[in-house]
């Protein structure tokens, strides 16, 4: 499957400002219509960008809806929030993806862990293996998730053989 794997900026639509201002030069939806393009791919980073956290509700169905326009996926393929809220507003992203869009997936950046030498690379946004917020932004999304219905998709998470 191809993608561009670009941020998801918009020309138009939206409240006008910077993300829908075609001012970073690409359009998500001409993109999108590329006739070998198979899905599309968004980010979130309210925090980088001069957004509030609850904005991001709105670029997720934006995205979502430019998406079922064209009858392409569409993944929410990185986001992050910093700062002590993280769960709290990451899991408000998750729940529009699992119940209010067809957003095919949605990844979270990123994934930290201990390693016998230390702790990995981690930024701002890392959520570390085996932590309370491990749990509630990944393990039990994961499981929401899984209990979404697509169409033609037979596939499991419980049918994985690491679970």
């Amino acid at each position: 499957m191809v993608t561009l794997g670009d941020e998801g900026w918009l020309c138009g639509g939206g409240d006008g400002s910077y993300a829908y201002s075609c001012a970073e030069g690409v359009d998500f939806a001409k993109n999108l219509a590329i006739s070998t393009l198979d899905y599309g791919t968004s980010h979130i980073y309210p925090d980088q960008w001069g957004y509030n956290y609850s904005w991001g509700n709105t670029w997720i169905k934006d995205h979502d809806a430019i998406g079922a326009q064209v009858s392409k996926p569409v993944v929410l393929e990185e986001y992050g929030a910093q700062g002590a809220n993280t769960t709290t507003v990451e899991q408000q992203w998750q729940t529009i993806v699992a119940e209010d869009t067809g957003v095919a997936y949605d990844g979270f950046w990123q994934s930290g862990t201990t390693l016998p030498s230390g702790m990995s690379i981690t930024d701002s946004y890392t959520i570390e293996y085996g932590t309370t917020e491990d749990q509630t932004s990944v393990l039990d999304h994961v499981q929401l998730m899984d209990r979404r219905q697509f169409s033609g998709c037979e596939l499991s998470i419980s049918d994985s053989p690491w679970t």
